[in-house]
Protein backbone atom coordinates (compact mmCIF):
# COMPACT_ATOMS: atom_id res chain seq x y z
CA UNK A 1 0.00 0.00 0.00
CA UNK A 2 1.40 3.42 -0.98
CA UNK A 3 0.10 6.46 0.88
CA UNK A 4 -0.13 9.92 -0.71
CA UNK A 5 0.03 13.37 0.88
CA UNK A 6 -3.10 14.67 -0.86
CA UNK A 7 -6.17 13.05 -2.30
CA UNK A 8 -5.82 12.44 -6.03
CA UNK A 9 -8.92 14.52 -6.64
CA UNK A 10 -7.63 17.92 -7.69
CA UNK A 11 -7.98 20.53 -10.38
CA UNK A 12 -6.09 23.68 -11.36
CA UNK A 13 -8.01 26.88 -12.17
CA UNK A 14 -6.67 30.04 -13.76
CA UNK A 15 -9.16 32.31 -11.97
CA UNK A 16 -10.09 32.55 -8.31
CA UNK A 17 -13.74 32.93 -9.31
CA UNK A 18 -13.67 29.55 -11.09
CA UNK A 19 -11.99 27.91 -8.11
CA UNK A 20 -14.55 29.44 -5.72
CA UNK A 21 -17.47 28.26 -7.88
CA UNK A 22 -16.01 24.74 -8.01
CA UNK A 23 -15.46 24.73 -4.25
CA UNK A 24 -19.07 25.78 -3.66
CA UNK A 25 -20.35 22.90 -5.81
CA UNK A 26 -18.05 20.37 -4.13
CA UNK A 27 -19.03 21.47 -0.61
CA UNK A 28 -22.73 21.50 -1.55
CA UNK A 29 -22.30 17.86 -2.58
CA UNK A 30 -20.66 16.70 0.66
CA UNK A 31 -16.94 17.20 0.03
CA UNK A 32 -14.32 18.89 2.21
CA UNK A 33 -12.20 21.23 0.11
CA UNK A 34 -8.72 22.76 0.24
CA UNK A 35 -7.68 25.79 -1.83
CA UNK A 36 -4.02 26.57 -2.45
CA UNK A 37 -1.80 28.42 -4.93
CA UNK A 38 0.85 26.96 -7.17
CA UNK A 39 2.68 29.40 -9.40
CA UNK A 40 -0.13 31.34 -11.15
CA UNK A 41 -2.86 28.72 -10.60
CA UNK A 42 -5.49 28.12 -7.94
CA UNK A 43 -5.46 24.45 -6.91
CA UNK A 44 -8.63 22.84 -5.53
CA UNK A 45 -8.32 19.48 -3.75
CA UNK A 46 -11.26 17.67 -2.24
CA UNK A 47 -12.25 14.54 -0.40
CA UNK A 48 -15.74 13.20 0.19
CA UNK A 49 -16.96 13.54 3.77
CA UNK A 50 -19.33 11.06 5.39
CA UNK A 51 -20.52 13.94 7.56
CA UNK A 52 -21.65 16.05 4.58
CA UNK A 53 -18.60 18.36 4.30
CA UNK A 54 -17.93 18.32 8.04
CA UNK A 55 -14.44 19.64 8.74
CA UNK A 56 -14.14 17.14 11.57
CA UNK A 57 -13.96 14.37 8.94
CA UNK A 58 -10.56 15.53 7.66
CA UNK A 59 -7.15 16.39 9.08
CA UNK A 60 -5.45 19.71 8.41
CA UNK A 61 -1.79 19.14 9.24
CA UNK A 62 1.39 20.99 8.36
CA UNK A 63 3.63 18.96 6.06
CA UNK A 64 6.77 18.88 8.23
CA UNK A 65 4.91 17.45 11.23
CA UNK A 66 3.04 15.00 9.01
CA UNK A 67 6.26 13.76 7.39
CA UNK A 68 7.86 13.19 10.79
CA UNK A 69 4.84 11.37 12.17
CA UNK A 70 4.37 9.35 8.97
CA UNK A 71 8.07 8.40 8.85
CA UNK A 72 7.89 7.15 12.44
CA UNK A 73 4.69 5.22 11.71
CA UNK A 74 6.17 3.59 8.59
CA UNK A 75 9.35 2.73 10.47
CA UNK A 76 7.21 0.74 12.91
CA UNK A 77 5.03 -0.79 10.14
CA UNK A 78 7.36 -2.03 7.35
CA UNK A 79 4.41 -3.46 5.37
CA UNK A 80 3.47 0.13 4.43
CA UNK A 81 5.43 1.78 1.64
CA UNK A 82 5.91 5.54 1.84
CA UNK A 83 5.79 7.45 -1.44
CA UNK A 84 7.52 10.67 -0.44
CA UNK A 85 7.66 11.95 -4.04
CA UNK A 86 4.04 13.16 -4.03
Amino acid sequence: MIEKYLPQEGIACHDFEDAAALMQILIKNGNCVMLSCEEDLWIVNWIWSEGNADRNDVIFYDRATYEGDWFNFCHNHPEIKWDNND
